[in-house]
Order: C-alpha cells, then structure tokens, then sequence
C-alpha cells in the first residue's frame, strides 16, 4: 500500500488523472445527446459553442499553466492572474464578433464561455502547486462527477443548447472564483515585467503550437458552414491514450538524451517496440471504426469515422520522436520554425484541397502538412547536425509496418467509404 501511494503521489500521474477525466467527460458529453435524441444540428451547435470557446482560450490557459509551473509559488501570482484576464477579456471580445458571423451562435454566451474557461481550467495546476498532490486526486472527481451530473440531467430533461452551455457557463465561473481562494497574489499587488515576459513567451508558444489543433475546424466552418459540424468533430480526433504514450515519451527521452550516451540505441528499441504493437493495433481500427461509431452514435455519424482513420493515419509520422533531440540540445528555435511552416502548409493545403476534395480534402491537408514538418526535423537532424535516422529509428522495420498500415488504411477506405472519396 506504502509502495503503491508513492507511486501515485506524483505531479505528472496527478494531472494525467485530471487530463483523463476531463477526456472521459468530453467522451460522454457527446455520446449522451445523440443518445437521448437530440438531434445532428443541435449537436453541431453544442459542438461549435465547445470548439470555438476552446479555440479562443486554450492559449490563455496553456501560458498561465506553463507560467505558475515555472514560477511554482516563488513570487505572488498577480501578474500572471492579471495578464490571463486581461487577456481572455480581449478573446471574450473577438468571440462576440465571430459569433455575430456564425449563425448557431449567441455572441453573449460564446463571450462569457471564452472569458470564463482560462482561470477555470488552470484550477488544478492552482491546487497542485499550493496543495498536496492527493488534494487534486479529490477535487479532479469531485468537480467531474458533479459536473456530468449536472450536465447530464439537463439533457435528459431536453433543456436547448443554450441552456445547456450558460450552465456550463456558469460552473466555469465558480471554478474560477476558487482560482482566488488557491492562489497566492497576497499584497503589495506588484506587476512583475519578469512574469510578464515569460506568460507572454508561453502565450506565443503555444499559440503558435496549438492552432493546428483547431485549424481545420475554422477552414471547415468557413468554406462549408452547412456541413453538421458535430459530424466532424466527434471523428477528428486522434487516439487519445496513443498520443498520451507518445508525447510522454518524447518528453522522458529529453532528459536521456542530456544524461546517457547511449540514448540513440534506447530511443530505437523503444520505437521498434512500441512500432510492433501500435501500427497492427491502428490497422485493425480502421476496418472496425464506422462500426464503433454507429454503436456508440447512431448511423448519422458512421461517416464520422472516415475523420477518426485519417487522424489515426498520422500515426505515421508521429513515432518520430526527433523533436526530442532538438529539445535536449535546446534548439527550441527550429522546432518554432518547422511548426509555422506546418501550420502555413496545412492554411494553404486546407484551401486548395479542400476546395477540389471538399471535407476530406481539408482533412488530408493535415497529414499532408504533419509529413512535411517531420520530413523536414530528419533532414535537419542529417545536415545539420550529423545525425543518421538509421541510428536512433528502426528504419527497416518502419517501412515494413508502414507499408501493412498503408495497406489496411486503403483497403478500410474501399471497403466501408469507397462510394464518397476518392
């Protein structure tokens, strides 16, 4: 019992299990409507309240995160609070004016949720650095419970969408009222320009890292706004616990890399295992994936797993962990530069596919994109800094499970969606 409370009283298990639930939730959160009998253009307004109320937050959120872990409790809390209101004032202002563009939203209640999220979803990481670790285990499933219960009961009782999101609304509030209670901004309440500057390093970080997440649904809504937009969100989404082990362990090799000499060996034993399990696990989900989801949904949303297979396609180019070595050698500038050119690759791909192709076209821009960014760290890592892909990536055994996923992906395609695309 001693063994096991060790191993859980850990920062990173403590906001995996927060990470979780909050997946569990979202997961939930779009099954039960369609379950219920809500019907696709109610879901697609739910969905479009959630993308855009993220879409306009989440680097308010992320740089106040990446900021109180950075200063963890060294110096008071106002600045960085002040910046992260200030900040989402100004999206809750630019919210009013997209939804004055979209027509299934309120621009009152997309404002308040825009405003409302950054401070309410940073609670934990509040908790975690002025708290013991078990009192984030409690909050994290007491706030979740209470949360899916009552979203859940307003929609057995059939209540509107806009009921539903000014609940949630309002629960973000509270949530951000508690922000007070945890942080630590005691008086004299001085600006800080040294916290400033690094929230607003980390605003730009992560806005310039996070927008892919979210691009493709801006492009979708703007050239084909008729398109049920829950359709197309609840299948384009990767594989959550696949990109969990993945990012992770990108992140542990930064510091093997910095430490032991031998990392090129590890990280290729690693891959090559994780190859044997990953790519004819995803292969089998192809062919399975529209029956899931006709299971889970309804029917109306057996065409949301064409979205899930072509997100799962860039498992492909996700087992490249180089990122890794940039990282431990601290050339984080390169890393900045291969994402805007991915995102500019995926703005500009996403408009003249998705043109010629439509919703799959902009999808495909994706992978496409991601390829480019990946292809391009290799040759980085060749030229520049004398690295062979051969020496820290099972090559010979990559080309052979990639052909097979290859394979299984054309054939799902033909078999289940071959009468749409191409």
């Amino acid at each position: 019992m001693k063994r096991l409370r060790q191993k859980w009283n850990d920062p990173s298990k403590a906001l995996q299990f927060n990470a979780f639930l909050r997946l569990g939730i979202q997961i939930l959160l779009g099954i039960i409507p369609v379950k219920i009998g809500y019907a696709v253009n109610e879901t697609s307004q739910l969905e479009l309240y959630l993308f855009y109320g993220a879409a306009l937050s989440f680097f308010t959120t992320n740089a106040l995160n990446k900021t109180l872990l950075t200063n963890n409790a060294e110096k008071s809390e106002f600045t960085i609070l002040l910046s992260s209101i200030v900040l989402a004032f100004v999206s809750a202002i630019l919210a009013f004016y997209i939804a004055n563009e979209v027509n299934e939203l309120s621009p009152l209640l997309l404002s308040g949720l825009v405003l409302t999220l950054p401070l309410a979803n940073s609670i934990e990481h509040f908790i975690l650095i002025h708290r013991k670790i078990k009192a984030l285990y409690s909050f994290s499933f007491i706030y979740a419970t209470l949360y899916l219960f009552v979203i859940c009961l307003l929609f057995f009782q059939q209540r509107s969408i806009s009921e539903v999101i000014s609940a949630i609304i309002v629960i973000h509030l509270l949530k951000s009222l508690l922000v007070l209670v945890f942080a630590k901004a005691r008086r004299p309440l001085n600006f800080q320009s040294d916290l400033f500057q690094t929230y607003m390093s980390f605003v730009g970080i992560a806005l310039l890292g996070g927008l892919m997440n979210y691009l493709d649904g801006f492009i979708l809504n703007y050239l084909y706004p008729e398109y049920p937009f829950s359709v197309f969100r609840y299948g384009a989404r990767e594989l959550p616990f696949l990109n969990i082990i993945f990012t992770s362990l990108a992140a542990g090799f930064i510091l093997t890399i910095q430490k032991q000499a031998d990392w090129a060996s590890q990280m290729k034993k690693r891959l090559h295992i994780l190859l044997l399990w990953s790519f004819p696990f995803v292969g089998v989900l192809f062919f399975i994936s529209p029956y899931a989801y006709e299971w889970a949904f309804s029917t109306e949303y057996r065409i949301s797993a064409t979205f899930f297979n072509i997100y799962l396609f860039m498992l492909l180019f996700r087992v490249m962990i180089g990122q890794s070595i940039l990282m431990a050698y601290r050339k984080e500038k390169i890393l900045l530069i291969l994402s805007g050119i991915e995102l500019i690759a995926n703005m500009v791909l996403s408009i003249i596919l998705g043109i010629i192709w439509g919703v799959f076209g902009i999808m495909s821009a994706t992978v496409l994109a991601y390829a480019i960014h990946k292809i391009l760290l290799l040759i980085y890592l060749k030229r520049k800094m004398g690295l062979r892909i051969g020496n820290f990536f099972p090559l010979k055994s990559y080309i052979a499970l990639a052909s097979m996923l290859i394979l299984s992906f054309y054939l799902s395609w033909k078999i289940n969606f071959g009468e749409i695309w191409p």
